[in-house]
């Protein structure tokens, strides 16, 4: 399976995770017999287990690791092959009840594969923000440990004039009193693609049928927390249609439910248009049923009774795979510490 770079950002912007560890590494032999010698804080305890045969105490060193994750259900395990093709690093290993996880841990290959290339093709979600701390801690535990790996890496500067980071911005036509030293964030700037969408939906998108009587309303939507409101809103100028809802008060749902404007916008992003469908990982299947639907729907069969009940099996189905697809935050985690 060959997966496009933006179709990656965009699946991880959704399923991915960079995480940093605490770990307590053992001590060096030579600083364990230092330690039990020279030991003044606990010398008699040492002599008491030593005579014992207990082993002696054994300090231990913290230090940090650091992961990179994609964990998704195991129908789709063969995103996770070709992802470990594309990155050529990393693991594949099956975690708690249907998730199966990617997982590069190697500092080598953080330094050289995954940063330069998230660096490139920049993740769109407030996951920009994890990665960004992921990199710094990255660089500072390879300084400590003396490892000078990220050479190679390019780093894009981008000028601006009328707004740099760190420095006081003077609005154009605008005022500043001397005594006005504020300092303001360049503002992040979404470039949306078709790709990446694909990647994206691959990852939250949700495929529903609302239906009730004679009426039947195919659903599209896209769930993030309340931290990604811009992002939604942005998303939402992109795709020229939805309606951004508030659910909870963490939770935000960008919702697609015209089906001319599906028709029109959003089943192109999805599909060629010879109806091979884009979609890599097994949601594929839950779209294509969802696009029989919406099919359905537009020849008004869902006004004979033979029509309605297409749908309603179709609609069982595709709710049954809905289900068993979802991965649960307690799931996600359980895999993550793995």
């Amino acid at each position: 399976m060959q997966l496009t770079n933006e179709w990656i950002s965009g699946f991880v912007d959704g399923e991915g995770c960079f995480k940093v560890v605490k770990i307590n590494r053992k001590k060096n032999k030579e600083e364990e017999i230092k330690y039990t010698k020279t030991n003044k804080r606990k010398p008699k305890e040492v002599l008491i287990k030593e005579k014992r045969g207990e082993p002696p105490l054994v300090p231990y060193d913290t230090a940090l690791r650091h992961l990179f994750i994609v964990s998704i259900n195991k129908k789709s395990t063969d995103v996770l092959y070709g992802l470990k093709r594309q990155f050529k690093c990393g693991t594949v290993h099956k975690g708690e009840g249907n998730i199966v996880s990617f997982q590069v841990s190697k500092t080598v290959h953080l330094n050289n594969i995954i940063v330069p290339f998230f660096q490139k093709y920049k993740l769109l979600t407030k996951k920009k923000d994890s990665f960004s701390f992921f990199v710094k801690s990255l660089e500072n535990s390879n300084e400590k440990e003396g490892t000078h790996q990220i050479i190679e890496n390019k780093k894009e500067k981008q000028k601006d004039k009328t707004l740099q980071v760190g420095k006081p911005f003077l609005p154009l036509g605008g005022k500043r009193d001397k005594g006005d030293k504020k300092t303001y964030e360049q503002p992040f700037f979404y470039n949306f693609s078709d790709n990446w969408f694909r990647g994206f939906i691959d990852a939250q998108g949700c495929f529903t049928v609302y239906i009730q009587k004679s009426l039947s309303l195919p659903q599209l939507s896209l769930r993030l927390e309340s931290k990604e409101k811009q992002m939604l809103v942005e998303l939402k100028q992109f795709l020229k249609c939805g309606v951004l809802i508030k659910r909870k008060k963490d939770l935000f749902i960008l919702q697609i439910s015209s089906l001319k404007d599906c028709e029109r916008y959003i089943f192109p992003k999805l599909q060629t248009k010879g109806s091979a469908v884009l979609l890599r990982t097994i949601k594929r299947i839950s779209y294509q049923k969802f696009r029989k639907i919406a099919r359905l729907i537009c020849e008004k069969k869902h006004q004979t009774v033979e029509g309605l009940e297409k749908i309603r099996k179709l609609n069982t189905a595709l709710n049954k795979e809905n289900d068993y697809l979802s991965i649960t935050k307690a799931e996600k985690e359980f895999s993550i510490k793995k």
